[in-house]
């Protein structure tokens, strides 16, 4: 994430907020400036105020072994003064670098929050403690005496009571902001209809674009409705108008061997049945979301094609052409080692055909070969 400062930290969290609830199923939108809550709700005819409070990293904390990361929201601060809790119903905590959302109503809240980072999940004391217990009393319920097993976890006579005595302790910030939905934070619990219209889907592609731009360092904004584009960008005082197409999944393309999920963009048309197309100007860069993994492509309106197609990076390696390329290595390192094309052959468990067919594969991005972080804002511009 580039340098970015508060004001834009605060735009990208609302943004992430709007588009996390709508996938969801749920409508949301942003507030205007100057009130003591940021984005609006409405799930099952209920209203709700959500103030955001964003992160753009984690930070270290110190623990008994040693330090480890956390995020850390200052909450119940709205610049110099404590707003009235009356005033906001529910809390939404963004971490921009995972965009993960926690969101909890405000008699759960602190003036200050730590929370854990899912990608350092096991590491933290209290847990190392808790997977130590579990590996103690596997060992005790095996017959083992506890002399062995401490010997044997190389742990000392007061480390291992400790360890059983505390096993079920979790420390004061020992959540994750995964484990707070907005569904703990609804007054009615009827089951939401997670399927969204193609509106709802679109809105939240445009949030999702704009919070990508800001992170990116760039001044980013809704246009108003109606317009052939959804989103303005603002470079080196140059406006550039973004039109946004997103899509909630994948859909499947057969290849040679198995079918393998891709995202499908009808790119250069738009209106109802889809029956218009885009006059040049109208649209200066395209904006391909998708809004499960939050993964933003950016084309230049000439580079762009009526209907494009881009693999899933969950399935990188499963593709026919990238299977081949690995293999292609293999085998030249066999070559290298003097091994014969019939042995190498039987080792791989190939026929002689596709031994060669794979030799004399040449790297080739097809027409649906590309995947959508290879496609960064940067590469749209000229200069």
């Amino acid at each position: 994430m580039k340098t970015i400062n508060d004001m834009q930290v605060g735009h990208i969290g609302v943004f992430l907020v709007c588009a996390n609830l709508i996938e969801k199923g749920y409508n949301a939108f942003p507030t205007n400036e100057g009130l003591p809550f940021d984005v609006i709700l409405e799930a099952n005819n209920d209203m709700y105020r959500i103030q955001v409070k964003s992160t753009r990293e984690e930070q270290i904390m110190p623990q008994r072994i040693k330090e480890i990361p956390a995020y850390i929201f200052n909450v119940k601060k709205h610049k110099n003064y404590n707003p009235d809790l009356d005033s906001v119903d529910i809390y939404a905590l963004v971490d921009l670098k995972s965009k993960t959302v926690a969101y909890l109503l405000p008699d759960q809240m602190r003036t200050t929050m730590c929370f854990r980072v899912r990608g350092y999940c096991g590491e933290y004391w209290d847990e190392k403690w808790q997977q130590q217990a579990k590996e103690i009393e596997k060992l005790r319920s095996g017959g083992m005496r506890f002399r062995d097993v401490m010997s044997k976890m190389n742990l000392t006579q007061s480390k291992y009571y400790s360890i059983l005595n505390r096993k079920d302790e979790r420390s004061h910030w020992g959540k994750y902001l995964d484990e707070f939905p907005i569904e703990s934070c609804l007054k009615s619990n009827e089951e939401i209809n997670n399927e969204i219209s193609e509106m709802q889907v679109g809105h939240a592609g445009v949030y999702l674009t704009c919070a990508d731009l800001i992170a990116n360092g760039y001044n980013a904004f809704p246009a108003n409705e109606g317009l052939p584009f959804d989103v303005i960008l603002e470079r080196k005082n140059v406006l550039y108008k973004i039109q946004v197409k997103a899509t909630r999944r994948s859909y499947s393309i057969p290849q040679k061997e198995e079918t393998i999920p891709t995202y499908i963009f009808h790119i250069k048309r738009f209106g109802k049945g889809g029956k218009k197309s885009y006059p040049i100007n109208f649209v200066d860069i395209f904006a391909l979301v998708d809004l499960a993994s939050k993964t933003v492509a950016y084309l230049p309106f000439d580079k762009a094609k009526a209907t494009m197609i881009f693999r899933v990076r969950d399935n990188y390696g499963r593709h026919w052409d990238e299977r081949w390329e690995s293999q292609q290595k293999e085998i030249k390192n066999l070559i290298s080692q003097g091994i014969k094309e019939r042995d190498i052959c039987d080792l791989k468990g190939i026929s002689l055909k596709k031994y060669r067919n794979i030799l004399r594969h040449k790297e080739d991005k097809s027409k649906w070969g590309r995947y959508l972080d290879e496609f960064p804002i940067e590469k749209c511009f000229k200069d």
